[in-house]
């Protein structure tokens, strides 16, 4: 009788894959955790953003005239202090219309939007400010 003691090579070398697989799915997992956490990361800034710029239009509605030009003063001011990193788009259209706002993000990127509403000029308008980024 042969009544060794030990491990075969076949048996080591079957752990060493089962532990390989194993430290390889972890790892994997670890590396889409991170990608997740930035992204959401970036969707908590922008909305922090969107909720800064919707206040600021707020703010500012009395010393414009014109609520387009406030709108496009307000994206470019934006978009001058976030680019590259976010791009913001603000819309606008009569509570009245029934169509939705043009999505203005390429499909390859992340977005989000806050729409609210303002009376301008005897009419209630609703705006959207929408902040899209690079996956």
């Amino acid at each position: 009788m042969n009544n060794e003691k030990g491990l075969t090579l076949i048996e080591v070398l079957a752990t060493v894959t089962i532990l390989g697989i194993v430290i390889l799915a972890f790892t994997q997992l670890s590396a889409n955790y991170r990608l997740s956490d930035v992204q959401s990361d970036r969707f908590n800034e922008a909305s922090i953003i969107i909720e800064q710029i919707i206040n600021d239009i707020r703010y500012d509605r009395s010393s414009y005239t014109d609520l387009a030009t406030l709108l496009s003063t307000k994206q470019t001011l934006y978009n001058n202090m976030y680019t590259p990193k976010y791009q913001f788009f603000i819309q606008s259209k009569t509570a009245a219309l029934t169509e939705t706002f043009a999505n203005p993000c390429s499909p390859s990127e992340k977005q989000t939007s806050i729409p609210f509403t303002m009376f301008v000029n005897n009419t209630t308008t609703i705006i959207s400010v929408t902040a899209c980024w690079s996956k």
